[in-house]
């Protein structure tokens, strides 16, 4: 088993990619009106929001183990 460390930067980058994309993809088809949230005036507080998720995440996530099968 060894450690692996990822820049933190690269998974906040994607945690925000995979939240952006599964808003489009999945939630806003299903309740139109989240789009007006998603986008309108009040998007920059669910900005704030999916960035601190996304930062949580990849402080756990920085570091991890990887068993290599020899």
């Amino acid at each position: 088993m060894r450690e692996v460390r990822t820049d933190p930067d690269i998974l906040v980058r994607a945690v925000i990619d995979g939240i952006n994309r599964y808003v489009r993809e999945v939630l806003t088809p299903r309740s139109p009106q989240l789009a007006d949230l998603w986008d309108g005036p009040q998007s920059q507080d669910l900005d704030e929001l999916k960035h601190q998720v996304a930062r949580s995440v990849a402080k756990q996530w920085a570091m991890s183990y990887m068993i290599d099968n020899a």
